[in-house]
């Protein structure tokens, strides 16, 4: 029985360690698409995650005006391809 548990154990670790990358690649990329919604800041990508990565109320800024404009019009994917 313990070493049921055990195999289980490290089945479930080998399945998250294999998740793991997609959902950073998946993260990264709704983080890039909201950059992208954002124009109140007129800049490039980089200057928007670097100003994003160190001023809180610009990355609130950021968040609400994906989400809060894609949630209002739900033909428009978050995350596009």
């Amino acid at each position: 029985m313990d070493a049921g548990i055990v195999l289980l154990a490290k089945m479930r670790a080998a399945f998250v360690l294999s998740i793991v990358p997609v959902m950073r690649a998946l993260l990264r990329r709704i983080a890039l698409n909201a950059l992208n919604c954002e124009h109140s800041y007129k800049r490039s990508l980089r200057q928007k995650m670097k100003r994003t990565a160190m001023d809180n109320n610009y990355m609130i800024q950021v968040l609400s005006s994906c989400f809060i404009e894609n949630t209002l019009d739900s033909s428009d994917a978050l995350c596009q391809a």
